[in-house]
């Protein structure tokens, strides 16, 4: 079957059909990470390694989402062209993808990994200030971590909650640092625990894509919220530098631990349901996929 390279789309484009890797996916909520989801949005790449950006719109997430994992290689038909948004753009493209009600998407199978699984394009740390406060484009930064806080908890006036968040310190070759800021779910998804030891003192490698550059209180850091990923020593030529020059180095990773009341704010922000065992056994997981009980002993049914 032939396909179209995406680079060739276009909005006259009326019946093309791709074959791509979904390199990310996110959901869009709005301005909070609990509100309904407004969009899907979705980095995909083909084999050439070009790349586009693609949106799934509300009204048709409950169906196709579930049709799509990111990491996977799927063929896709039946979707409409136009032209890219003008903010927040996770890739310097003219053009994106939107899927409609008659879009078609399909696992494909038997064909060989080329793909490109990394969708970047760098922005060395020197130059990052001068895009404080602009949101056309995502940033994407490769650095080594030399710090990682422990979550904590921030009110934004924008929210009614308090909002987990999590600081990492990056360094780039000539030792210039910079601010990462993870906010809500990606704040709690964020470890090194599987990718450093500290006996060993390896540095590690991150390529960290899907931010924004801020400014606060005279501080610019970068700022990473639904778009953003990491991924910990790719396999990228640009890395090789890196890894090149801290060979043989031992680095410890600075840990900073939360202030005393922000710990007792975090357990006390977790609202624990109290559960027997028959409970447990008679719930469907499917219904509470992610739950925190407080298990109570029972002495019989």
């Amino acid at each position: 079957m032939t396909f179209d390279p995406l680079a060739t789309l276009h909005p006259k484009s009326k019946h093309s059909t791709v074959c791509v890797r979904v390199s990310r996916k996110w959901e869009y909520r709005g301005g909070t990470d609990d509100g309904p989801i407004a969009h899907i949005d979705l980095v995909l790449a083909d084999e050439k390694g070009d790349a586009i950006y693609a949106e799934i719109p509300s009204s048709e997430v409950d169906v196709i989402s579930p049709l799509i994992e990111e990491g996977g290689i799927y063929i896709i038909s039946r979707f409409r062209v136009s032209r890219a948004k003008s903010l927040y753009r996770p890739i310097d493209a003219p053009y994106m993808i939107e899927f409609t009600c008659y879009t078609k998407v399909y696992p494909a199978n038997n064909l060989p990994e080329t793909f490109p699984r990394y969708v970047y394009n760098l922005t060395p740390f020197a130059e990052l200030p001068k895009y404080a406060g602009e949101n056309k484009y995502f940033l994407d930064v490769l650095g080594i971590i030399s710090e990682v806080s422990d979550t904590t908890l921030l009110q934004l006036p924008n929210q009614s909650a308090a909002t987990l968040n999590r600081n990492i310190i990056l360094k780039d070759l000539s030792n210039v640092e910079i601010k990462l800021t993870l906010w809500g779910q990606r704040a709690a998804e964020f470890t090194i625990d599987e990718v450093y030891n500290e006996e060993q003192g390896k540095p590690i490698v991150v390529l960290i894509v899907g931010n924004l550059m801020k400014s606060f209180a005279g501080e610019e850091y970068l700022s990473g919220n639904t778009a953003c990923r990491w991924y910990f020593n790719p396999a990228i030529p640009e890395a090789e530098e890196f890894y090149n020059s801290t060979h043989n180095q031992r680095l410890t990773i600075k840990r900073t631990a939360a202030p005393p009341h922000q710990t007792a704010r975090l357990q006390g922000s977790l609202q624990l349901e109290d559960k027997h065992l028959l409970d447990l056994e008679t719930m469907d997981p499917y219904d509470f996929p992610i739950c925190m009980v407080h298990v109570i002993a029972a002495t019989a049914y």
